[in-house]
């Protein structure tokens, strides 16, 4: 991405986390999302497997009990009667059902993945809409959805089982209190424990960066002053770079200028307030809207994205903002290059559609067809968000805790040596603790 010239706010942005962990180029964000399925496919296959192989051996030990209780005297339905492998049948509803144990697994594909997140965004800010969240919370709710599938496949969580999840999380984070048994009452078949279970799990998707910055406020900074300078008010900063004789335009030229726009096809009339206005609420509905269903924020400064919006509106608008902002000779190269950028920006938010379109039958039948396709690749491991979050917080799971599990001799030495590491390092930090700040028997 290349540097918005306005200064301040641009130099502020790119020293937040949002932009450090958060920003991409178009080419490494295909990488990263391509590498993530690579990954997640590699690890369903082996936990599918590891599933298939554990139903083989309960298979075989409660068959060997039935023979057992037969050969007592049982009349051959005792002792729970026979058992039925059902080898067809998704192990844990995630295996793969279409044929016998063994057989190659088809997961999903990365463009695919996108598409069923970017639907579950839809459904995201569906919820938000029912609670009347504020705009913050809207918008923050699907990039947290978006942030977190970019390095987690949704064959490994389901992005509908994380929903509420995430949008509790951006009440807490955006400041928006909601208690949250009041929360857990208007989400369907949840309950408070559901809700919180998974947000250490999300924490760590998020790489615990949990800022946002929306261009909704740059945005009402630019309408601010379009309309000084429609009343004739605005005076542009004098530029210390600027060695050669130069007078920008005064105020009243300014609004000269911002008068002979050329008119919009749809609205030719329109006087230059009513026309920002106009500008003013379509470019906000872009902004809470399409752009999130976008990579915008992945790829673009929120200065680029809301100067992108009103271009989308009003194209003749937007480039004379970007002329008012640089008026000096010496800015007319980073004026074109911005020009670029917006436009490329604008491309990427006009991927989301139109503001408050629904989502067609053809999108509909395709994000039904991917989700018939995940329910047979999704990962047997971590269905159970209760029993993955415990995990994910002790750092080990209770098969390593025992020294069992899937594997031969070697892969249970290994784990073995891991599990006396994990402790012997949690000994170590328990007894520097004590030392530091004295024992509590003391």
């Amino acid at each position: 991405m290349v540097a918005a010239a306005y200064g301040m706010e641009d130099a502020i942005y790119r020293a937040s986390s949002q932009h450090r962990l958060w920003s991409f180029t178009a080419e490494s964000l295909a990488g990263v999302r391509k590498a993530t399925n690579a990954a997640a496919a590699a690890q369903v296959r082996e936990a599918i497997a590891r599933a298939r192989e554990k139903k083989k051996a309960n298979g075989a030990a409660a068959r060997n009990g039935t023979a057992n209780a037969t050969g007592r005297g049982g009349d051959g339905n005792g002792g729970g009667g026979p058992v039925n492998s059902d080898a067809g049948t998704p192990v844990d509803g995630c295996g793969n059902g279409n044929g016998p144990d063994g057989r190659e697994i088809e997961c999903l594909t990365a463009e695919e993945e996108l598409k069923l997140v970017r639907y579950y965004c839809r459904k995201i800010m569906d919820i938000a809409t029912v609670f009347e969240f504020p705009t913050n919370v809207k918008a923050t709710a699907p990039t947290f959805l978006r942030r977190f599938f970019t390095r987690t496949s949704p064959m490994t969580y389901h992005p509908k089982t994380l929903l509420s999840t995430i949008l509790y999380l951006t009440t807490k984070t955006e400041n928006h209190y909601i208690h949250l048994k009041d929360f857990s009452s208007k989400i369907p078949k949840s309950s408070p424990e559901e809700i919180l279970a998974p947000e250490f799990v999300v924490a760590m998707g998020l790489r615990w960066c949990f800022e946002v910055k929306h261009p909704f406020r740059g945005l009402e900074g630019v309408i601010m002053e379009l309309i000084k300078v429609a009343e004739g008010k605005y005076t542009p900063p004098s530029d210390p770079q600027e060695t050669n004789p130069f007078t920008p335009p005064t105020p009243a030229e300014w609004q000269a200028k911002l008068h002979n726009l050329p008119p919009l096809p749809t609205s030719p009339h329109l006087l230059p307030k009513p026309r920002i206005e106009r500008a003013h609420g379509k470019a906000r509905s872009l902004l809470s809207g399409p752009a999130l269903l976008t990579d915008a924020y992945f790829l673009f400064t929120p200065p680029q994205i809301y100067l992108s919006s009103i271009y989308l509106v009003d194209p003749p608008l937007a480039h004379f903002y970007l002329d008012l902002k640089h008026p000096y000779p010496h800015q007319s190269t980073l004026l074109q290059k911005l020009k670029s950028i917006i436009e490329s920006c604008a491309e990427e938010v006009r991927k989301g559609g139109e503001p408050g379109a629904q989502i067609s039958k053809e999108e509909m039948d395709e994000v039904k067809r991917i989700d018939r396709k995940l329910y047979f690749c999704r990962n047997p491991e971590k269905v159970d968000l209760v029993g993955v979050s415990k995990q994910a917080k002790r750092g080990v799971t209770e098969d390593e805790e025992s020294g069992t599990g899937a594997g031969g001799p070697a892969e249970t030495e290994k784990r073995e040596r891991e599990v006396k590491k994990r402790k012997l390092e949690r000994e170590k930090s328990f007894r520097e603790g004590e030392e530091l700040f004295g024992s509590q028997g003391k």
